[in-house]
């Protein structure tokens, strides 16, 4: 009885591990991202990940109205670490993680209409973010500052 719950204690902390470790990771992204064009301000924030979960948002504003928002968040689990859109706050798609390298992550969502892929990439205090179809077409990019 003894080996079967130090054995089940075990496989419950691997989990965990393997949780801690796809989100630690990313600990890159966290941060305060900032881009300006024009009167167009755009604010990416990623708060440091809590526990198996990373939080974000971004809000577009122009002459002091907000144009766009959506909300933001990296999970992982024991089926892997997925980001999760909520253009508007609404319902929200999942997108998998399909690789990463320090500084560099991309995620897919096969399924979904556009985008389809994903790709953020910090150089310096510099966040590129790429979003297009599987094909590479549809691209839009971005990329933000650093704020301190």
């Amino acid at each position: 009885m003894r080996i079967l719950l130090l054995a089940t204690l075990l496989a419950a902390c691997a989990v965990t591990d393997t949780r801690a470790g796809g989100l630690d990771e990313l600990a890159w992204l966290s941060g305060r991202w900032v881009g300006t064009t024009g009167a167009t301000i755009t604010v990416e924030v990623w708060q440091p990940a809590l526990g198996d979960t990373m939080l974000g948002s971004n809000q577009v504003s122009r002459a002091g109205q907000t144009q766009w928002f959506e909300f933001l968040r990296i999970e992982a689990d024991a089926d892997g670490v997925r980001y999760v859109a909520s253009p508007g706050g609404e319902g929200g798609t999942a997108f998998t993680m399909v690789s990463s390298e320090p500084g560099l992550v991309v995620f897919e969502a096969p399924e979904h209409g556009d985008p389809q892929r994903i790709t953020y990439r910090r150089t310096g205090d510099l966040l590129s973010v790429r979003v297009e179809q599987l094909d590479g077409s549809q691209r839009r990019s971005w990329t933000w500052r650093l704020a301190r």
